[in-house]
């Protein structure tokens, strides 16, 4: 046996295993933001540039503002906001992100945009206020409170 080595008592291995583990994930707690699903992306047949090019023949001089890879009724969908320099309305286009068709077209008024944009705003303070009651802090346990 190496004379050397000397194996660290049972309780301190654990601990140190525990705080790297820590000091690996960066301490991912109740602050962190959703991670985007990157399994999405492996499934889309369609790309988002070909998405693109179908969603601005839907909206003629249009130019794309917003563009994201999502799952919206059950459908893999590549979702486009486009704006048109005429209009102070967004016109959403969504393509099939596995076969290429369009899905939907919605146009939203500013007064849909500021709903929207709103009801964003109270999801997302939602989910931080859940996630922030999930996990007490550790001063909170530190005081046994």
């Amino acid at each position: 046996m190496n004379r050397h080595f000397r194996p660290a008592p049972r309780g301190l291995w654990g601990l140190s295993v525990l705080s790297g583990l820590s000091v690996l994930c960066g301490g991912a707690g109740a602050t962190d933001p959703p991670k985007p699903d990157w399994k999405l992306g492996a499934r889309a047949q369609i790309e988002r540039a070909t998405a693109a090019r179908t969603a601005l023949t839907r909206v003629p001089g249009g130019r794309i503002k917003d563009g994201e890879l999502q799952r919206d009724h059950g459908h893999l969908v590549w979702s486009f906001d486009i704006v048109q320099p005429t209009t102070a309305n967004v016109t959403e286009v969504q393509v099939n992100a596995i076969n290429g068709n369009v899905v939907s077209i919605a146009v939203e008024t500013p007064a849909d945009q500021a709903r929207g944009a709103a009801a964003d705003h109270a999801k997302a303070q939602h989910l931080k206020s859940r996630r922030g009651a999930a996990v007490p802090s550790a001063t909170s346990r530190s005081l046994g409170k």
